[in-house]
């Protein structure tokens, strides 16, 4: 599989996780599921960006597949509310 169908199969699997996520789980659970699972993606691409070593530079290569999933895991972790994420970390009181 090169960097291309690697790209195309996390953008799928991103969308799959989402789709799953809207559906079993709160809304503001969402945005932080989808941001998560495109950093493990891209965190998974520059790991095999670093294995394989040089590649052919002139077309698309394993590290721009991580920069562009990095980018994309930003920018969803970038619109996640603060309110938002108050709500998923609140701790509820225990029944001592």
């Amino acid at each position: 599989m090169g960097p291309r169908a690697g790209f195309l199969a996390a953008l799928l699997a991103a969308l799959g996780a989402a789709a799953t996520a809207r559906a079993m789980l709160s809304p503001d659970h969402l945005m932080p599921v989808v941001a998560s699972v495109f950093l493990v993606f891209a965190a998974a691409f520059g790991a095999l960006a670093c294995w394989r070593g040089r590649m052919d530079e002139s077309g698309l290569t394993y590290r721009d597949v991580a920069g562009a999933l990095t980018l994309i895991g930003i920018c969803a972790a970038a619109a996640i509310d603060s309110e938002q994420m108050i709500r998923i970390a609140q701790l509820q009181p225990s029944s001592d």
